[in-house]
């Protein structure tokens, strides 16, 4: 049986490698390592990802409801897989106001509606990571949506999800396009 072995060392706050080593080669990739606790302590979001304008909102963005966003991630786990944020600035779960969440309740609801018609959905993964500790990796709350259908491996999600920091990420074209599939499947809702 053919097996890799992922080893992680921190060289740093700032700077570490993954050392991966397999039956077909050896792979160092340098990866950021940022204490997102530390420079967000204080509920800045001068620089968070998700607040500031960005291309990252501009082109990721399928979704508008009153108090929440859907976008398109740029690292999808799966087919579908998208991200839904509130639109105010708030890093742990806990901090989301009632009419937050009943709002991204309502935009989950309506993404899963535009997935079971797009991709044939007949269930969804919905997950959040909620502080550094649990590999929360933006300090903006945000629940993963990934749609499911029957027969697909849920081991072969679990492993994807675990190392999709590792894969290249989509093009800019490439979340367009899917920001402008979804956006018209929403809009047909």
């Amino acid at each position: 049986m053919k097996c890799d072995i992922n080893v992680t060392v921190k060289l740093s706050r700032k700077i570490g490698f993954i050392l991966v080593l397999s039956t077909v080669g050896l792979g160092i990739w340098v990866t950021p390592h940022i204490d997102w606790q530390i420079l967000f302590s204080k509920g800045n979001s001068a620089l968070c990802p998700f607040c500031r304008p960005s291309a990252v909102l501009d082109r990721s963005v399928f979704y508008e409801g009153p108090h929440s966003l859907g976008l398109i991630t740029y690292k999808p786990a799966a087919e579908g897989h998208v991200l839904v944020i509130p639109k105010r600035h708030v890093m742990r779960f806990e901090e989301l106001e009632d009419v937050e969440l009943i709002d991204m309740k309502q935009t989950i609801q309506r993404i899963d509606q535009a997935s079971q018609k797009l991709y044939d959905s007949t269930s969804y993964l919905l997950f959040q990571k909620n502080g550094k500790a649990a590999g929360q990796s933006v300090p903006h709350v945000h629940f993963h949506y990934i749609p499911r259908k029957e027969g697909e491996s849920l081991l072969a999600l679990v492993i994807r999800i675990s190392t999709v920091a590792l894969f290249k990420p989509m093009s800019w074209d490439e979340v367009e396009r899917h920001k402008e599939i979804m956006s018209q499947y929403m809009q047909a809702l």
